[in-house]
């Protein structure tokens, strides 16, 4: 075989394999547009619509819409498809956990029946860190940042 056959077959290898790829994307798509279209209970299909409008909006696809004319569908699944092939590796977790993190130590703080010993550790920790107004997420965030910086110039600094 010569190397000009060889490059050919690995060429047609290479096609089969992305058509194989595009076809299981598309698979994929008809799964998810089936679930949508199902009687499952709407806050399942609420979670994946709002999941996918992200993923678009974060990627600059445009959102699919579902209407049930076949065009449509078709059109529907083509998008999903194209969509997934660029958010694989995509997570839809929180960007910025410090601010959730500040944001849940702080409703723990204001909340009436948090726990005396609860409250006075995490608002002695605070307090240590910086003198903040602990009952606003934004400052707990900030003695958070601050902390982080102090450590990785310590950590730096070793």
């Amino acid at each position: 075989m010569t190397t000009r056959q060889t490059s050919r077959n690995n060429t047609n290898a290479g096609t089969l394999d992305l058509v194989a790829a595009q076809k299981n994307l598309e698979r994929q798509a008809v799964a998810v547009l089936a679930f949508i279209n199902s009687d499952a209970p709407d806050f399942t299909t609420d979670a994946v619509n709002d999941a996918i409008a992200e993923a678009a909006r974060r990627t600059g696809f445009r959102a699919p819409t579902y209407d049930d004319d076949h065009e449509s569908k078709r059109e529907t699944i083509k998008i999903l498809a194209a969509l997934f092939s660029q958010t694989r590796l995509l997570t839809l977790r929180p960007q910025n956990t410090r601010a959730e993190l500040a944001e849940h130590l702080s409703a723990v703080l204001r909340h009436p029946e948090t726990p005396v010993d609860l409250f006075n550790a995490i608002a002695d920790e605070l307090t240590e860190l910086l003198e903040y107004d602990w009952r606003m997420p934004e400052m707990v965030q900030r003695a958070l940042d601050d902390d982080a910086r102090v450590r990785q110039g310590s950590e730096a600094a070793h």
